[in-house]
């Protein structure tokens, strides 16, 4: 839990109350807060090796600095006594500039954590290996922009297993192999951890329960996919579920005895009169049909308005999942990265489902025209809703009317996805678009073109990669010929012959270099009878003299017959 005292939790638990919002970035700082709102996702399975990220929704007044790309400090405040304002430091977000819109005087931003805003990019490892998970840790940290805590665990990796990865998934298995999950706290600092009792009780009219598991869970096993192995610790039938390719069975082991018999329940909570000092990771108690109940906070959202409610869900390991996974195995390592998480994590939706309501709703015909599926009976209060016409079928987060960003399949063959995984995706073009550049992927070309102007600019080619028997292309490339030359190029107009760089592997002269060439170091050659020499040496020793003066630019040389 969040720092605090007893006198701000009082005060927090009090029925009447009023809070204050500030942003604080490098240029000023915002006050005047109409709303926020505060969501943390941890997902919907409780597990170790959790990468989990927190973001901002903020309306205020427009504010009289740029806020675009800044880091904005979350802190929120009570007049705890006498009117003196006890400020909580929330956490520190970084605007994303395609998330701001102006309007009449007031500004709406979103703003992400560093887990988010950091870790997206590919790991590829520069150490030498054998090397310690802490140097491999540290390495990924250095290249997320934060600072690498020590770790309680520290094996020596034989080999780079983490490469190709994200970098908040490498995040995320090393966070597992010590047991716990990654978060960024408050300070923007990368920590581990695992879920701690915090003391906070809601009892009595502070906390609704629209849905509580008739039962609590205990974990007594604990099963994790490695990418080459099933391996498990423990015989009961619930526990935790996970992948990670750093994973053996002896820290599975110990795995197991610092989690197994951790109690809980399952359940989806809100709470009124919110605390914002409930964090992701705590475990809190909640009174509910005359029982307190034990809670490990996973997903946490708050909304301000002047006060703040909050809800917060549990929802543990789906009945079953324990039983589906330990019956496959994952070879291949991308599957194991994404496929394989994407399956895990559609069946922890779909089988954690609960409560609902279906209505089919009728066109002024008074025909059936549309089947929906929302979290209110109402479709005008409903918030999450799927809905089924003859047009399309799409899920929404914001109601009746949409937008359908979510997922979306219309009658005209359009998708629209968040993020899409499969064994196989076949098609003609794949694009990927930001403001200054993107990329195109159609038959066997790959092309990057940039937009120096910003996104209404005309892009110019500045890259490709061409799979390419005969033609002209234009732009700096890496081409390859099938079975005939590998080419450096720029502005290589002319095809083949206007490469800078040619490798013919079946030619004459397996190297043709069309520009000058300087060397920084020594350049080795093999000689006739194995060994190796320095070419400059060979040339200098020529019985048949090197014709060159000192100090001149050029030289010629002959050899001896």
């Amino acid at each position: 839990m969040r720092t605090n005292t007893k006198a701000l939790m009082d005060y927090l638990n009090g029925s009447m109350r009023q809070l204050h919002i500030k942003l604080v970035g490098t240029a000023g700082t915002i006050t005047a807060v109409t709303s926020l709102d505060y969501e943390t996702d941890f997902g919907d399975t409780i597990s170790i090796g959790n990468t989990v990220s927190s973001y901002i929704t903020v309306k205020c007044e427009t504010p009289s600095f740029s806020i675009s790309g800044i880091d904005l400090t979350l802190s929120i405040g009570a007049p705890v006594s006498d009117g003196q304002i006890t400020w909580t430091k929330i956490g520190i977000f970084n605007v994303i500039p395609e998330e701001i819109e102006n309007r009449m005087g007031f500004t709406t931003f979103k703003a992400y954590d560093r887990m988010y805003s950091r870790t997206r990019q590919q790991y590829m490892s520069q150490l030498s290996y054998p090397a310690s998970m802490q140097a491999v840790f540290n390495e990924i940290c250095g290249k997320c922009g934060l600072t690498a805590p020590a770790l309680t665990v520290n094996p020596t990796l034989q080999n780079d297993v983490l490469s190709e990865y994200t970098l908040r998934d490498a995040l995320g298995y090393i966070a597992g192999y010590q047991g716990k999950n990654a978060y960024i706290d408050c300070d923007g600092k990368l920590v581990f951890r695992w879920f701690v009792t915090c003391g906070y009780k809601a009892t009595g009219n502070m906390a609704n329960v629209p849905y509580a598991d008739e039962r609590d869970i205990k974990l007594q096993t604990v099963i994790c996919s490695t990418g080459d192995d099933i391996i498990k610790a423990g015989d009961g039938t619930e526990g935790l579920v996970f992948n990670n390719p750093l994973m053996d069975q002896q820290r599975l082991e110990q795995i197991k005895t610092l989690t197994e018999n951790f109690t809980y329940r399952r359940l989806e909570a809100d709470i009124p009169v919110g605390n914002y000092l409930i964090e992701s990771g705590d475990v809190i108690k909640i009174t509910s049909s005359g029982s307190e109940l034990t809670v490990p906070v996973m997903s946490i959202s708050f909304h301000y308005d002047g006060g703040i409610s909050c809800k917060l869900s549990s929802f543990g390991v789906p009945d079953g999942v324990t039983k589906s996974i330990s019956a496959k195995k994952f070879t291949d390592k991308t599957r194991h990265n994404s496929l394989q998480k994407e399956i895990v994590h559609a069946t922890d939706m779909i089988t954690g489902a609960s409560g609902g309501y279906v209505r089919i709703e009728f066109g002024d015909d008074g025909k059936t025209a549309e089947i929906l599926i929302m979290d209110a009976p109402d479709k005008n209060d409903a918030l999450n809703v799927w809905r089924w016409n003859k047009e399309g079928l799409g899920h929404s987060h914001n109601g009746y009317d949409g937008p359908y960003n979510d997922v979306a399949l219309t009658a005209d063959g359009h998708i629209v996805a968040e993020r899409i995984a499969g064994e196989k995706i076949s098609g003609v073009g794949i694009e990927t678009i930001s403001d200054t550049s993107y990329m195109r992927m159609e038959r066997a070309e790959l092309r990057f073109f940039a937009r120096p102007g910003g996104p209404d600019a005309s892009p110019s080619l500045v890259a490709g990669m061409f799979a390419m028997h005969d033609g002209q292309t234009d732009g700096t490339a890496i081409i390859a010929q099938r079975y005939a030359w590998i080419g450096l190029g720029q502005d290589y107009g002319s095809g083949l012959f206007g490469l800078d760089f040619q490798y013919k592997p079946y030619g004459l002269y397996p190297f043709e270099i069309n520009k000058d060439v300087r060397l920084d170091g020594t350049l080795m050659i093999k000689a006739e009878d194995g060994g190796m020499c320095n070419l400059i040496d060979r040339i200098i020793a020529l019985e048949n003299r090197v014709a060159a003066l000192e100090g001149a630019q050029y030289f010629t040389y002959e050899e001896d017959g």
